[in-house]
């Protein structure tokens, strides 16, 4: 069985993953760095634990970006990734969505940091927030 290695966590009550590949690691607090919420135009849960994980970017230094306890590196069989339907994919207004994951326990949303985060860079002509 195939499988792709992911970091998982949740916001909003809703499940993400990021390939495991984009993230470098876990930080402690950074003195630059957005919450993924901010980076996705989500509502934060105020109360949420956080972690900072580091995202590769290319040749760029890497960008702290905060998540909703609990976070973990888990395998995500090959089978149950989907493309996003072409309707989802023409209309949806989450940037980095690239797929969805169709698992025992729900919907997972697959999402593209690095993507995302270059994205709101060149709209925004920003290079990290101060936001923990």
């Amino acid at each position: 069985m195939r499988q792709l290695p992911v970091v998982r966590f949740h916001l909003a009550g809703q499940a993400f993953a990021v390939e495991a590949a984009q993230v470098a690691g876990m930080v402690a607090e950074p003195e630059q760095g957005i919450h993924v919420a901010d980076l996705l135009g989500l509502a934060r849960q105020e109360s949420a634990p956080l972690r900072w994980l580091s995202i590769h970017r290319g040749d760029a230094r890497p960008v702290a970006l905060a998540v909703e306890e609990p976070v973990r590196l888990a395998p995500l069989p090959a089978e149950q990734i989907h493309p996003l339907p072409p309707l989802l994919a023409a209309r949806h207004c989450l940037p980095g969505l690239r797929a969805i994951a169709l698992e025992q326990d729900g919907l997972t949303l697959l999402l593209d940091l690095q993507g995302a985060y270059a994205k709101r860079i060149t709209e925004n002509n920003i290079e990290a927030e101060i936001q923990p």
